[in-house]
Parts: structure tokens; sequence; C-alpha cells
């Protein structure tokens, strides 16, 4: 007849050592063992280790950092705010948070980045704005300037300025009056919306708005 209480016994003394072994791993080589697991989950992302490539336009990556964001207090109408923090000079970061440091002390470092942001709210979500707006207006210059410096005629007189409007480029002009705080232009086809915005980012560049 079989023992159950020795195989039990077996058992238990089994996982009593795995307990032993779990438990004398310290925290610290834990925290560093989740360190390189994560370094490489985050390599086999990385778009030249895998067929599919990291989309800037990923939804569900801004969510996951979304969370993260959500988790320390910011809310939507903080992005704004965030991306101009971000966007400044590394010089202009450091004395932001020095300052944010100054009244949390103990604070850890996402709570100093939060306060921060509340600090200079206004200041950061307008620059924010403009930061947004320029990174889309500097894509679609690159883009579009590149396709029509092939042929200067094609640029002036060529069919594509009788079609529509281009998403990319309605996604702009409402962009750049919502920091203008002007009306929209109207009814604009191709070529006079490209025209529009190519005068827009003039009188940008040499009024230095955003400065």
């Amino acid at each position: 007849m079989h023992d159950d209480s020795q195989s039990t016994g077996v058992a238990r003394k089994t996982i009593d050592m795995q307990g032993e072994v779990a438990g004398s791993a310290s925290e610290a080589t834990l925290i560093a063992r989740h360190t390189t697991n994560a370094l490489r989950r985050r390599a086999l992302l990385a778009a030249g280790t895998t067929l599919v490539k990291r989309d800037p336009k990923d939804i569900a990556g801004a969510i996951a950092l979304g969370f993260v964001l959500r988790g320390r207090g910011l809310g939507a109408a903080d992005s704004w705010r965030l991306d101009g923090l971000l966007s400044g000079s590394v010089d202009e970061l450091t004395r932001r948070l020095t300052e944010a440091a100054h009244h949390l002390p103990g604070g850890d470092a996402g709570a100093v980045l939060v306060r921060a942001i509340d600090l200079a709210a206004a200041e950061l979500a307008a620059k924010g704005e403009y930061a947004a707006w320029k990174r889309r207006a500097d894509r679609y210059f690159k883009e579009h300037d590149a396709w029509l410096a092939a042929d200067e005629d094609m640029r002036l007189t060529g069919a594509w300025r009788q079609r529509r409007m281009t998403m990319g480029q309605q996604d702009l002009i409402r962009a750049t009056c919502a920091l203008w705080e002007t009306d929209l232009p109207g009814h604009l086809l191709r070529g006079s919306a490209h025209d529009w915005l190519d005068a827009a980012r003039a009188n940008l560049r040499y009024k230095g708005l955003g400065a």
C-alpha cells in the first residue's frame, strides 16, 4: 500500500525549500532581475529586431504611457504642459525641476515633475502647443517640399493644385489658426492650401512666433 503521508512530507519539504530560496533573494537582486527582463523585452520590441515596425501613432503605446502619467495625477489637460516642459532646453528643464524640488523636499522624481508643470502651467501649455504645431509643420513641409522640388512647373501649375486639400493640410491649417487665434481661411484647394501654409511658415519664421 502506498504511503501518502511520506509523499506529502516530501512535497511539503520541496515547497518549504522553494520558499527559503525565494526568501533568500535580496530586494536588490529581484530589482536587477526585473530590470534585466524589462530591457530584454524592450530590445525585442525595438524596430530593428522585429518585422513589425513601431508606429509613432500606436494607440496601445499611447494608452500604456498614459497610464503611467495618469498614475502620477496628470490628465488630458496636462498634455501640452508636459510637451512644453520637455520641449525646452536641458538647462531650462534642470532649472524648472530644481525649483520644483525645493517645493517638495523628499518627493520622488515623478512628484517633482508634476510640481514643475503646476508651477508654470499656462506658460508650459503655450510652449507645448507651439512645439506640437512646429513638429507637425516641419514634417509636412519636409515631405511636401521634397516632392515639389523635383519640378517647378508642377509646383506652380500642376493638376494637383486643383484637387481637394489633404487631411494633413486641413489639420495643419486648423492648428495654425488656433495657434494664431485667427479665423480659418475658408474653402481651399490643395494648391491654395499649400500656398497658405507656405506663407504661414514664412510669417512664423520672420516674426519669431513662439520664441
